[in-house]
């Protein structure tokens, strides 16, 4: 996965997850080793998955010694114009988006055979042949006190760490071997420059994709490249191999490196720097002459299809700009100016100028339709008035280029599984098949004929290779233009009637043109990495996308021209999609959510409540008092097990836990019992602790699946003090044992998420037992609405006194939006905004203790309030440097208590009915040191952060009369308002261990200035 530790993924790719799609009827089709699920729209792609995955798995399974034990899911979507694949091992599941990928750093492909032979590959590798799939066992410490926070978590895999290079080279080649895919022109200019400009990522590096875009392809690139070059050197069972002693690895048997050397006989450090050596030496040697243009653009590192309006005063490109990874915007600027006049957010795969010069057409998906699917629609805007006109609706439109009338726009279409070359109407929206087109065969890229509606010229990719075709636009007739086994892509047809288009006829992709009838080659370009979608100047100059070590950049060049010769061979053969050759007659059934293979998690934990900061005292020397009784304290461990069906509409874990925690009991057996009854009354009636709803379930974009809590969720609310009555004697230590089964079930069969969260705590009865239900709604593509009631009963304080409940219903919406993804996102929240509002009626029980003259307890009454606690969060990040970021942020909550009552938290002296905690900071968060990587301890980024914090807490004394002196000095009254001002500091280190899991070091300070109180904490963990 991309992205630093996954978050800017999840970011970026939530939306193609997130909606449940009720509206899609799934069907299911048995063959030999899979089976397969489809819908309506993919039942055209099920015979052709059908023979590539039966093909595969008899070609990989002999490669791998796979040996089947069941039925290999296969899944195939296509609900969002949108291409991927993705497997999962411990479920023996394979997901694939049908539409064919168009890919900027690798050459074109059968795309459907591409997909499933690599994802299979992945499946057989890294799957055991049997056996229980036990993940890790985790360990996790916690500790908090009023000055001090401490937690800790380390998981110990039972599992051999593969790098990523080595799991994705493998992939590539086992999909080499079925005619997938192939070492091309586009992956050899991304290595060759990455080599001439020392930029080849590390060993190291290649282990992660911990990288923007471009590095994180190089893992793609490098580890095929270091794959091949295994393959060849040592023979083409060394990988099998590999990969078999790397599976036989148990427990702390964790080191990659070993197993690679027990095969291959050699080092992997000394068989990289054999590699690197090779590639640099063949790089070196292959420098073509480079013709240097001049930069009109070389922002971001993806920049490409440049364009140039009719009347030559704008010239217009999609650019990613601010953004690592391939998020794209349209920028037009004035021929004159490097300066963007406009720029339109969100625009993809495709664009053109209009006629007139003042508008564009551009293809955008960034809304979803009515049932949450993202598709290609077509939107046309005006640069002088900046305003903007929808077209089309679901129209899934990958190509587009208007006609010289300016009334129609010749497109790509993509239906029923293949893309089509059509015709759409600026006026209507009516879109006109010209050209069906056949699947695993998609055209894509156009040029229109100087003057004229009615010819246009298009590439196809055909069995893998890319031609050029003139069309008749009235009768759809195809003739070839030029048609090799090279690459010829993205044609323009420039006003002196020739064809220009990018081809990699000498291994280089550079720019040549024909005259229409496809004679008179000419080269025009001979750059040094490659050159990409040629517009033609009215100057007769010619602007280009060209490919550097460090991206795509936008560039202008002279009109040279030295005539060729068409090469007659070709660097790839692809094997093309199956076809059937009659009517193919699918024995479905309807889809059943069956559960998939468990797996399992074992997960140790320990957990330290301090709330009298008692180990603080003893520390300083001025604690007196029982530890044991200012101390909460937990340990255990819980083993879970968790399953879903192969499209995650149903999801489950169940697991118990063992714990221990130690409780003062009275010596006198008679009082015991008294005391341990009203402890547990106590302790079930913390009004202020069992009032905060955890409601933010959507920290990042849309709830990924279905976890187990953390064993001791809620257990906080144990606090382990001794009686209420300080005069019950002398006492005793008891070590409590501890059940602690839980239990979660999911549905996303609906529109709506619908789930269960359920945990107990057993001490031979149900001592505290946790519930929440929820619903949730993915409302658009950014916001999440839903309702998650909480349930929290102590049996027995119910029982005494009618106060052991409590019930909250928080109805939440949740609004997360990122705009530039940044690699670094996880340590600044730079661009990105995030809202949360809540309102949650609650039944809260609340403890009354009557005091006599002396201070002494002498009488406690328990009732339930019902509350009403409504809040909002906001919070945004400005980029102030590219990895730097200020963010504000607010958050206030307020509670109506339905009557007079004492503070919860101590604060504010006497009762009220109305309480309110309102905050408002800022952060500041800046890079130390970026892209560390170096030694064993591959460590990523060390940022750091400063921080300031206002907060009041105040009652309805203060909310009727406010006093702003009671902000600038706290301590002036405390009867209804207490004010803190905190500066914070921290660092950021993330780190992994040598093919590990990544890691995340947090630690810092916060000084709140009012009470000159000082909180330190330190954070470590995945």
């Amino acid at each position: 996965m991309l992205g630093r530790f996954t978050a800017a993924v999840l970011c970026m790719n939530a939306c193609v997850f997130a909606f449940n799609h009720p509206e899609i009827e799934w069907k299911s089709v048995a063959t030999r080793h899979f089976r397969i699920n489809y819908y309506d729209k993919t039942e055209p792609a099920v015979y052709a998955a059908w023979k590539i995955a039966e093909e595969a798995y008899d070609l990989l399974a002999a490669r791998y010694g796979y040996v089947f034990v069941e039925k290999i899911n296969l899944t195939l979507a296509d609900y969002d114009d949108y291409s991927n694949g993705w497997a999962v091992w411990t479920k023996r599941n394979i997901a694939v988006w049908l539409p064919d990928a168009r890919f900027e750093l690798r050459g074109n492909t059968t795309w459907l055979r591409n997909v499933i032979s690599h994802e299979l590959a992945h499946i057989m590798s890294l799957e055991k042949e049997k056996g229980m799939q036990l993940l890790s066992w985790s360990f996790a410490f916690d500790y908090l006190s009023p000055s001090a926070g401490l937690s800790l978590s380390e998981p110990v895999p039972f599992m051999t760490f593969v790098p990523m290079w080595f799991a994705e080279g493998t992939a590539q080649s086992g999909s080499q071997r079925m005619d997938g895919d192939c070492w091309d022109a586009r992956r050899d200019m991304a290595l060759r420059l990455a080599a001439l400009d020392n930029r080849l990522l590390t060993l190291d590096e290649m282990a992660h994709f911990t990288h923007d875009w471009i590095g994180n392809e190089l893992v793609y690139n490098q580890g095929y490249s270091l794959v091949r070059h295994l393959e060849h050197a040592f023979g083409k069972e060394t990988v099998s191999g590999i990969w078999t002693a790397a599976r036989d690895r148990k427990l702390f048997g964790l080191n990659f490196e070993s197993a690679f050397k027990d095969c291959v006989g050699v080092s992997l450090e000394t068989v990289y720097a054999q590699w690197r050596d090779s590639v640099t030496d063949a790089a070196q040697a292959r420098t073509p002459s480079n013709s240097r243009g001049a930069i009109i653009w070389a922002n971001g590192t993806l920049n490409r299809l440049p364009r140039v309006s009719a009347d030559g005063k704008y010239v217009g490109f999609l650019t990613n700009h601010r953004d690592d990874f391939r998020r794209t915007d349209l920028v037009v600027l004035p021929r004159s100016s490097k300066r963007a006049s406009t720029r339109i957010p969100y625009a993809r795969e495709s664009w053109d100028f209009h006629p007139d010069g003042d508008k564009v057409l551009f293809v955008r998906a960034r809304k979803p339709d009515r049932d949450g699917s993202y598709l290609n629609d077509v939107f046309l805007y005006s640069v002088s008035t900046r305003t903007e006109t929808r077209l089309t609706r679901a129209a899934r439109i990958y190509d587009i280029a208007v006609a010289p009338d300016g009334w129609t726009a010749c497109c790509v279409q993509y239906r029923e599984g293949a893309f089509d070359l059509a015709m759409l109407s600026l006026e209507s929206g009516a879109v006109e098949t010209i050209v069906a087109g056949t699947a695993g065969e998609p055209f894509q890229g156009i040029a229109y004929a100087p003057g004229t509606t009615g010819t246009v010229v298009v590439g196809r990719v055909r069995a893998g290779s890319s031609d050029l075709l003139v069309v008749d636009m009235t009768t759809g007739a195809l003739a070839p233009l030029v048609a090799t086994g090279a690459q010829e892509e993205s044609p323009h047809w420039g006003a002196d009637n020739r064809i220009y288009f990018s081809a990699d006829y000498d291994g280089v992709f550079d720019i040549y043109s024909v005259r229409p009838d496809g004679t008179d080659l000419q080269r025009h370009t001979s750059v040094r990495g490659g050159a990409f979608a040629p517009c033609r100047t009215s100057e007769g100059s010619l602007i280009i996308s060209e490919y550097t070590a460090a991206g795509f950049r936008i560039t202008r060049h002279s009109p040279g021209a030295i005539p060729v010769a068409l090469p007659a061979s070709r660097a790839c053969a692809f094997a093309p999609v199956p076809a059937p050759r009659g009517k193919v007659t699918i024995r479905h059934k309807e889809y059943e959510p069956d559960m998939l293979r468990p797996v399992w998690e074992l997960a140790s934990e320990v957990a330290i409540i301090d709330s009298a900061d008692a180990l603080g005292g003893v520390i300083r020397g001025t604690y007196v008092g029982d530890i044991w009784q200012d101390i909460a304290l937990t340990a255990g461990t819980r083993l879970t097990m968790m399953r879903s069906d192969a499209l995650s509409k149903r999801a489950m874990y169940l697991g118990a836990g063992g714990a221990i925690q130690p409780v003062l009991t009275p010596v006198d057996s008679t009082q015991a019992a008294a005391n341990g009854r009203s402890n547990r009354v106590r302790h079930a009636t913390r009004a202020y602790d069992l009032a905060r709803p955890s409601y933010r379930r959507h920290a990042n974009a849309g709830r990924p699946g279905i976890g187990p809590p953390r064993l001791f969720d809620g257990m906080q609310l144990r606090q382990n003090g001794g009686s209420l009555d300080s005069t019950a004697g002398d006492s005793s230590l008891l070590v409590l044992p501890l059940l602690v089964p839980h239990f979660g079930i999911q549905s996303r069969r609906w529109t709506p998420t619908i789930g269960l969260d359920a945990q107990a705590v057993l001490v031979m009865v149900p001592e505290l037992v946790m519930a929440s239900p929820y619903v949730e709604w993915h409302v658009a593509r950014d916001v999440y609405a839903g309702i998650t009631p909480q349930i929290m009963i102590a049996p027995v304080a119910l029982a005494m006194s009618g106060s052991g409940l409590l019930v909250s219903c928080p109805l939440w919406v949740h609004w997360f939006r990122t705009g530039y993804h940044n690699q670094d996102l996880g340590y600044n929240r730079a661009d990105v905004t995030e809202l949360s509002a809540i309102l949650s009626p609650q039944l809260t029980p609340v403890s009354t203790i009557r005091y006599d003259f002396q201070g002494t307890p002498v009488d406690t009454s328990y009732e339930n309030h019902l509350w009403l606690m409504t809040g909002v969060e906001f919070a945004h990040g400005f980029g102030i440097r590219r990895y730097a970021s200020l963010s504000l942020r607010t958050r206030n909550t307020i509670y109506f208590m339905g009557g007079d009552l004492t503070d919860p938290e101590g604060e504010l002296a006497g009762g009220s009915g109305t309480y309110t905690s309102l905050s408002a900071g800022t952060e500041f968060a800046f890079p130390l040191v970026r892209n560390i990587n170096r030694g064993r301890l591959y460590a990523d980024n060390l940022y750091g952060a400063v921080s300031y914090d206002i907060g009041l807490y105040a009652n309805s004394g203060f909310l009727g009369g406010p006093d702003a002196g009671r902000i600038s000095s706290p301590s002036a009254d405390s009867a209804s308002a207490v004010a803190s001002h905190t500066l914070g500091a921290r660092v950021n280190l993330g780190f992994i261990k040598r093919y590990s899991f990544a890691r995340r070091m947090s630690m810092g300070v916060l000084w709140e200035a009012a009470g000159n109180d000082v909180f330190v904490f330190f954070k470590m963990g995945i």
